[in-house]
């Protein structure tokens, strides 16, 4: 059972096949039993049979037009997050168990780590970002790949991005010598993991010409980060 997110679906259809599948599992009475050699106690053992049999119940009733009700959604998803709270927990001891077999990986979705790391090149381009002013001194920065026109986006072989920025008064004049032409004039030094993230700036960054350089990380091996590009420059608010 795949899931790239979580080991337990959230969707209640994949939700419905683990629970059914994982939970004939747990009653299946071969031994050595699956809960035992994994480690769980009879209660949890019981707990996850008993909510496996009340998420059956529920979700048969939320699958007829006849039973389903708002009352019934209600309860279904009650009993779906408390099996969440509890079986989270129990899996992630469960998946480092030394009794663990390949089947049981496929039943419960633990997935082996990737201990080999993926090869990375390095990072062709620099990020394409947009300055957005939200609010007095508060600058939101958007940024994306040269491909991605329409969305913002992390480059795939990035763990981030990496920002220098510059404040300059709003009343030098354009290429000026004040004004900041590559990275290394940029005093401020920021990573972010997200695409679209609040630049840190002062109150005293207010009326003040923001110029910010940017450029694609890799946090495991700097060699291979992607080149600084040119600045984006807006008025601070």
């Amino acid at each position: 059972m795949k899931n790239n997110r979580h080991r337990i679906p959230r969707k209640n259809k994949l939700f419905h096949d683990f629970v059914s599948t994982t939970t004939a599992t747990m009653a299946a009475t071969d031994l050595p039993t699956v809960w035992e050699r994994l480690g769980l106690t009879a209660s949890e053992k019981d707990l996850w049979l008993s909510l496996g049999a009340a998420w059956k119940a529920i979700y048969t009733k939320c699958s007829s037009k006849v039973t389903c009700t708002a009352t019934t959604i209600k309860e279904r998803n009650t009993i779906k997050k408390n099996f969440i709270v509890f079986a989270t927990p129990v899996l992630v001891r469960m998946s480092g168990s030394s009794a663990l077999t390949e089947d049981d990986r496929a039943v419960f979705n633990l997935r082996k780590r990737d201990v080999v790391p993926t090869a990375r090149f390095k990072i062709e381009g620099s990020p394409m970002g947009t300055l957005v002013p939200v609010g007095v001194a508060t600058m939101r920065l958007r940024v994306r790949t040269a491909t991605d026109s329409n969305r913002c986006s992390i480059h795939p072989l990035a763990d981030g991005v990496e920002i220098r920025f510059a404040l300059v008064d709003s009343s030098v004049a354009l290429g000026s010598p004040e004004e900041p032409t590559t990275a290394l004039q940029a005093p401020h030094y920021v990573i972010s993991k997200r695409a679209i993230f609040l630049i840190p700036l002062e109150a005293s960054a207010s009326a003040k010409r923001l110029y910010v350089f940017m450029r694609w990380v890799n946090l495991s091996n700097p060699a291979h980060n992607g080149p600084w590009g040119t600045a984006v420059q807006s008025i601070v608010l």
